[in-house]
């Protein structure tokens, strides 16, 4: 528990809420909840979201790639 509120400090005022809701990967008060660490379950659960993003935008940069060697 500790792991987590040391994240939430870090990340409190990062822009981290603001990049998720931008990017329309998940509300406000569900990243928010996250960085609470308001469920500890829920929590671990958020490393998804960052993964799942960072994989979409390698997997678009590749396909553009390919397409332009191509």
């Amino acid at each position: 528990m500790a792991a987590l509120k040391l994240i939430e400090s870090l990340l409190q005022d990062s822009g981290w809420t603001s990049a998720f809701v931008e990017a329309g990967v998940a509300s406000s008060g569900t990243i928010e909840s996250y960085l609470l660490a308001s469920s500890v379950t829920r929590s671990c659960q958020a490393y998804h979201i960052p993964a799942h993003c960072l994989h979409k935008q390698r997997k678009a940069a590749y396909n553009s790639y390919s397409r332009e060697t191509s």
